[in-house]
């Protein structure tokens, strides 16, 4: 939650009248905030695995390349 966000929440928690609707608000909305930043966090996470799970085929791709480009640059 952000330092605003708690500001308000604590401004509303100290008002005299009921501000119980106006708080559970400011936490739905932070619950929304956090899902859509865990979503995104998944999102690098599984392109991050799926680098990790491809990451020898690719080298030896990658290696395979510069031997035939050298084989060429050479002949």
């Amino acid at each position: 939650m952000s330092i605003e966000s708690l500001i308000d929440f604590v401004k509303l928690y100290r008002e005299p009248e009921n501000t119980k609707a106006a708080r559970k608000s400011l936490l739905m909305e932070q619950k929304k905030r956090l899902e859509a930043q865990q979503q995104e966090i998944q999102k690098s996470l599984n392109y991050l695995n799926f680098k990790i799970e491809h990451f020898d085929d690719h080298m030896l791709t990658f290696e395979n390349e510069k031997l035939s480009y050298r084989a060429t640059v050479t002949k």
